[in-house]
């Protein structure tokens, strides 16, 4: 075979709108028999997407394609290039002429005809065939396609069949043993059938009876052997259904078939098919050099082709993609049914859009703004604004001689003492030079706590002693270590204690707060006398409690209503809540990472309060809501949606 090359003339064409100057399809192709491979010449001035369309109905992605045609014939074939940056595009054709296809081959069955047991029924099913030979022994031959043919003798026979193609070249040939009955077939031999179609699901219908032997082959490589059978195809395409008829042959006791008939069946889609997806750009891990994207694959279908629009792809369901330059590409989804015989994708749908990355608004004149710990009057929750797209923020805490540096958009900081101090928000650029900044000065009141407590009588018990736990300006984070005096100890915030023997004891009560820099210490002696009115001669006992219990003051369920609306939104929502005791109100938001991005306190009143809060600088996802008053906390989960 002499390989012949084939130079191809560019035609401009339109495809969506006239390709622009910045690119221009061009290309040529080499041929070997019916195998063509394309070679894609075009210009462009950033590089280019290529598509080619071989004109068969298939097609394929790449600068250099090789495709083997399955017929004879001439095609017109396609290139189309499209630049995503230039957002421009051009196609060019060409006209290749098969006339030498390599898949051709010589096949036949036979049936037994009903009137006369010596008469063979001859089927063709060779491919890529036009014309065919047939020998049936000695001088008899027949060059009808489908022929048939009355042998003299029952018995093996030998039949050959030559084919050739639609320019007269020979083909394929082959012989094949043909056994001849020669007795009567049963009238009922009879592979006549019909279909009906649904969807991928097919309902056979034939005339067979329940003593006739038969088989079905769906032409997906799969079989059946019932009368009026249903089969469901996997996926889509053509397929040649057929019906074979067997009888035993009483002579030899071999079975036979008697008659046999073929449907060809288009099945059109084996399932909704539609592209749809969704991408969100990572805008708090981006740098320079890399601008990550995720994508959320909305589509209905099974497999699927994603072309990022800069030279890349991906068949995952949903990926995350890292672009490595800023600007603006067209992503594209393709939904695939399957591949071909060549590994070529079946697109059954798709979808483009254009993302942009990199080049968001830069903000250099950052805000900053900051909320109290209802428990801690020193813990503070500092908040700024967005950093520039890829940057970062620094926060610069100042208080008397020392200072303390964070990262982050968020942050939380616990002043040791009081008096003024002083707060730096910066903002960086991608690259690490400074933007802008902002800061602010506070005014600390301090943290004061005061280790307390006083005895009382135990009406029930005469050999207890309540000790009344009054310490002031606890917290959560309070540590408390009691010394009984007799050289016991306890770290429990309300212990019971029981002493071995009467008398005078020192008791004394330590508390203590790292985080608030608190410690306060409180001693006084505490006994039982045995004598008098005293019964116990081996000791007493007593039980420390918080003094609002003693007291009988219920513990207030301060928040017993809480709603969040609109939820989704875009950032903006408003918290409605009942309080039933005023009480100072305070509200953090963090991301699905636990950093805070949003922190506040509110003044509460007794009965209905309603507060906005503006979160449209985040960025698209869950975030976890939680609401202190007093000592009791209320969470809830918010969604931005944009």
């Amino acid at each position: 075979m002499k390989l012949r090359l084939i130079l191809l003339t560019g035609i401009l064409a339109f495809f969506g709108q006239r390709a622009q100057a910045q690119c221009t399809a061009a290309a040529y192709s080499t041929q070997n028999g019916a195998t063509v491979t394309f070679y894609d010449s075009s210009y462009s001035v950033n590089g280019h997407d290529a598509y080619w369309g071989f004109g068969d109905g298939s097609g394929g992605y790449g600068t250099s394609v090789s495709h083997t045609y399955t017929a004879n014939g001439t095609y017109m074939a396609s290139l189309y290039i499209y630049d995503s940056l230039a957002n421009c595009d051009d196609t060019t054709y060409l006209t290749v002429t098969i006339t030498a296809a390599s898949s051709c081959n010589a096949a036949f069955n036979t049936a037994v005809d009903f009137s006369n047991p010596y008469k063979i029924n001859f089927n063709n099913t060779s491919t890529n065939a036009v014309t065919a030979y047939w020998w049936f022994g000695g001088n008899n031959s027949s060059a009808s396609y489908n022929p048939s043919y009355t042998f003299a003798t029952a018995g093996y026979k030998t039949v050959c069949l030559t084919t050739y193609d639609s320019f007269g070249n020979l083909c394929d040939s082959i012989c094949q043993s043909v056994y001849v009955p020669g007795q009567t077939i049963p009238p009922s031999c009879d592979a006549y059938f019909w279909t009906s179609i649904s969807g991928n699901t097919v309902n056979f219908y034939d005339s067979t009876s329940s003593s006739d032997i038969i088989e079905w082959s769906y032409g997906d490589g799969s079989y059946g052997y019932s009368s009026n059978p249903s089969h469901t195809y996997i996926n889509s395409g053509t397929y040649n259904a057929c019906l074979f008829v067997y009888y035993v042959d009483t002579t030899g006791g071999d079975t036979l078939v008697c008659d046999s008939s073929c449907q060809t069946l288009t099945i059109a889609s084996t399932s909704t098919c539609a592209a749809s997806f969704s991408a969100y750009p990572d805008s708090l891990n981006t740098s320079a050099s890399s601008y990550p994207v995720y994508f959320s694959n909305n589509s209905t279908g099974v497999n699927y082709l994603w072309n990022f629009g800069d030279g890349t792809s991906d068949t995952a369901t949903n990926p995350t993609h890292t672009y490595t330059s800023a600007g603006t590409y067209a992503v594209c989804l393709y939904v695939l049914t399957a591949y071909d015989s060549l590994g070529l994708p079946i697109i059954c749908d798709s979808t483009c859009t254009s993302i942009t990355v990199g080049n968001a608004i830069v903000n250099c004149s950052p805000t900053m703004s900051y909320g109290v710990d209802s428990l801690n009057s020193n813990r503070y929750y500092f908040s700024g604004s967005n950093p520039p797209m890829g940057g970062y923020g620094l926060w610069e805490i100042y208080e008397g001689s020392s200072s303390t540096n964070y990262s982050g958009q968020s942050v939380t900081h616990t002043f040791s003492g009081s008096g003024a101090v002083s707060v730096i928000y910066s903002v960086y650029r991608a690259d690490s030079s400074y933007c802008g900044g902002v800061g602010d000065s506070l005014n600390l009141s301090g943290v004061s706590c005061q280790a307390s407590y006083y005895l009382g009588i135990d009406t029930t018990n005469l050999f207890n002693l309540y000790v009344i736990n009054s310490s002031t300006g606890t917290t959560t984070t309070t540590n408390y270590f009691w010394n009984f005096g007799d050289g016991t100890t306890s770290t429990a915030q309300y212990p019971t204690h029981q002493y071995g023997s009467f008398g005078l004891y020192n008791l004394c009560l330590t508390i203590s707060d790292s985080i608030s820099g608190c410690s306060s210490t409180y001693c006084d002696s505490i006994g039982l006398d045995s004598n008098g009115n005293l019964l116990k001669k081996d000791g007493f006992g007593i039980t420390v409690v918080d003094e609002k219990d003693l007291l009988g003051t219920a513990v207030i369920d301060l928040i017993n209503e809480l709603s969040v609306y609109p939820n989704p939104s875009n950032g903006s929502y408003t918290i409605k809540l009942n309080l039933q005791a005023s009480e100072t109100v305070s509200i953090i938001a963090m991301n699905s990472l636990g950093q805070t991005v949003f922190a506040t306190e509110r003044n509460g009143h007794t009965g209905s309060n309603a507060y906005s809060i503006d979160m449209n600088a985040q960025p698209n996802g869950l975030y976890f809501l939680s609401l202190r008053a007093g000592n009791q906390v209320k969470n809830s989960k918010l969604y931005i949606q944009k």
